[in-house]
């Protein structure tokens, strides 16, 4: 048996488009799976361990808002974030992205 996840929520693998303010020119972004505290983003550019980023999730006409810092760092494939600050309604917001990008998908 392997060690007990660390993890407080589980991870939904979804598929978001991911857009930051604070990281001008790096695109596209999308997102490998998400949970109520954290996203992990492919980006074949570099992001700092520690930095505090504002991202915009989306997938068809659903999209929330939220701040997180790089927690941690695959060079060339992409960063994991732990959510900081989100937005109210955030669990809701959560479902309807996976749920947007299932549809998506299909």
């Amino acid at each position: 048996m392997g060690a007990p996840s660390r993890r407080m929520f589980p991870r939904v693998a979804a598929r978001l488009a991911v857009f930051s303010p604070d990281l001008p020119g790096i695109t596209p972004m999308s997102t490998g799976d998400i949970s109520q505290s954290g996203v992990f983003v492919y980006s074949a550019h570099s992001i700092s361990l520690g930095q505090t980023i504002t991202l915009s999730l989306s997938a068809g006409e659903a999209s929330v808002t939220v701040r997180g810092e790089v927690v941690h760092s695959l060079p060339g494939v992409g960063v994991g974030v732990a959510f900081v600050e989100v937005e109210a309604g955030w669990p809701d917001q959560l479902a309807q992205l996976v749920a947007a990008a299932e549809a998506l998908a299909a």
